[in-house]
């Protein structure tokens, strides 16, 4: 299938100027990365017409799945995953987001270790990849906070389903309040064409890969 990948350093104008010659089907990235693609396409510089959109490894907020929605028409898909498991979890018709129970183990854990119940949001997230064979994963350590959903879904998938994905412990900000810590995930300021994206902690993602299209 043929593939276009964009790298997260490239200046913006690039990107833009490359996917208008792809002309993608398909267009799969980081909420943040589709973001920018987004107000490149409200500006009118950024003139494709994608079937399908999908964010995947950062949280889609919101907002930025209405700005997506209002650029490409549709609402995006929003994949819960990670590098080392692949796919952890995805939405239903009703939104609902589901884990791969058949494919993955998945424990929210407290920073004890010990579980948490349905509910209340975990420190950590062990995952147990079913079908990796070649490198087995068991109760593989994610500094994700996330919350299993105590209903049950009107689908009626058998498959769990998350209530809430805040992000990674690191990305997640600790401020002081009135009543107790407060957390909240830092707002990502948008680049220069020139800049290369940087995590909440600071770290380049020049060696990331922001998002791809394919035919």
């Amino acid at each position: 299938m043929p593939t276009l990948r964009a790298d997260a350093a490239a200046p913006i104008t690039d990107t833009v100027k490359a996917l208008n010659a792809f002309a993608p089907r398909l267009l799969v990235g980081y909420a943040s990365a589709l973001r920018e693609l987004a107000a490149e396409q409200a500006a009118g510089r950024l003139r494709i017409q994608p079937q399908a959109v999908i964010s995947a490894s950062e949280v889609l907020t919101a907002t930025t799945a209405r700005d997506l929605a209002a650029a490409w028409g549709h609402e995006p898909f929003d994949v819960y995953a990670a590098t080392e498991t692949a796919g952890i979890a995805s939405p239903c018709q009703f939104h609902r987001r589901h884990l791969y129970e058949d494919l993955v183990i998945c424990e929210v854990v407290d920073d004890t270790g010990a579980p948490v119940p349905a509910g209340t949001t975990g420190s950590r997230l062990l995952v147990t990849v079913l079908f990796s064979r070649t490198l087995p994963l068991i109760r593989y350590e994610l500094s994700d906070r996330v919350a299993l959903d105590p209903s049950s879904c009107p689908c009626a998938r058998p498959f769990r389903t998350l209530a809430g994905v805040e992000g990674r412990q690191e990305d997640i900000l600790m401020l002081p309040g009135a009543r107790g810590a407060v957390r909240g995930p830092p707002q990502r300021p948008a680049r220069s064409p020139s800049t290369p994206c940087r995590s909440p902690a600071g770290r380049s993602s020049r060696n990331r890969r922001a998002y791809y299209a394919c035919w």
